[in-house]
């Protein structure tokens, strides 16, 4: 049966079967529709810092209030969201699961669309969430994040939000300095008569209001 089987096919059998992929955050808990978690790691906490500064930086005027709130749930939402995601890594094998039918959820437009639906619902009054893609159109190349910026802002003022590119440990950067993409805002862009817009998914019956 092997010997039918690409090589690429055989390597996912393979990670498949050691199971070495799988992640889960047991630590990750919901309280008052938010993500917490009892203890961060050193990592953790440094990087949201690091993040909560990098939003006060921006040009505009996004309050200490949200920068906080947007710098602590960016960093933890995703870890709860790979949990329901049944998350393997890396990231491309979970492509690979969720375009075989293995797996519901856990491409970057399932990670953007998340993030961003719940981050606007929380109707943070100083900042403004996009839906950034780079190569659109490409098949394999084409990748999608979430962006924030100041209010009125655009996404070349605002910063990267991307749990995909390492399993649910959040890369961000500010936009002109995430080299490896040429970032533009999608959120009227139709492939297929799939829009890449908020309102056209279904709201997940995990995410939290």
């Amino acid at each position: 049966m092997l010997k039918s089987l690409s090589k690429p096919a055989i390597l996912l059998v393979g990670l498949l079967l050691t199971g070495c992929g799988a992640i889960h955050h047991e630590n990750i808990q919901i309280e008052n529709n938010r993500p917490v978690a009892p203890e961060l790691t050193a990592e953790q906490s440094a990087s949201i810092q690091a993040l909560r500064e990098a939003l006060l930086s921006l040009a505009g005027d996004i309050s200490a209030t949200d920068a906080e709130f947007i710098a602590r749930d960016a960093h933890l939402y995703p870890l709860y969201l790979a949990n329901h995601y049944k998350l393997q890594s890396p990231a491309l094998l979970h492509n690979g699961l969720v375009n075989a039918g293995a797996k519901d959820r856990g491409l970057c437009y399932h990670w953007t669309h998340d993030l961003v639906r719940y981050f606007r619902s929380k109707n943070l009054q100083s900042v403004t969430f996009h839906w950034a893609a780079a190569f659109i159109g490409s098949g394999l190349r084409e990748h999608n994040v979430a962006v924030v910026s100041a209010k009125g802002k655009d996404i070349e003022d605002g910063i990267v939000l991307d749990p995909w590119r390492k399993s649910a440990k959040l890369f961000w950067a500010r936009v002109p300095d995430d080299k490896k993409y040429p970032w533009e805002l999608i959120e009227t862009y139709s492939d297929n008569n799939r829009p890449y817009r908020i309102d056209y998914y279904e709201i997940p019956s995990y995410a939290i209001q």
